[in-house]
């Protein structure tokens, strides 16, 4: 699990008793150095879909929906299918420099992902070098790592 919110070790006095951080106590790189750097390259080339974006909603689908949120009531815009096979799964639409995106995310801290997904065609998927493609060139099935994501971008559509 990648503790992201802190860079430094802040050492054994402290009360959260971290275990890993990016820098180690003796000042130097740890394992999480490189997926810490690898996740902020991936950021930063979609910073276009997420800086100054305004989330419009957050569900969740699955069998099992986490308490105090919401199960998503129907299909994104240009979905015709989404299944998890009931395993656990947020969604969430966002707007941003006249698109909108959906995000797909495997709440699942120890397993991966299985997705279906069919679409009408009019979706990009925003990879992760920050290029965009056309959905329709993968099949129909995704798979998500442990926290992983998929954007897609509604081409056709403008916030107004």
């Amino acid at each position: 699990l990648l503790q992201y919110f802190t860079y430094w070790n802040p050492g054994a006095e402290d009360p959260f008793h971290y275990r890993e951080a990016p820098i180690n106590l003796a000042g130097r790189r740890s394992p999480a150095f490189e997926l810490v750097r690898e996740m902020n390259a991936e950021l930063q080339k979609r910073a276009d879909i997420f800086f100054g974006c305004e989330v419009e909603s957050v569900y969740h689908v699955g069998d099992s929906i986490p308490e105090g949120t919401t199960a998503l009531p129907a299909l994104p815009l240009h979905f015709q299918k989404l299944d998890t096979q009931g395993k656990g799964a947020l969604v969430s639409t966002l707007k941003n420099n006249g698109c909108r995106y959906v995000v797909l995310q495997n709440t699942s801290l120890k397993h991966s992902l299985e997705l279906q997904i069919e679409t009408d065609g009019k979706l990009l998927l925003c990879r992760r070098d920050g290029s965009r493609v056309p959905a329709s060139k993968y099949g129909p099935l995704f798979v998500l790592t442990v926290g992983d994501v998929l954007i897609f971008e509604c081409a056709d559509e403008t916030t107004n």
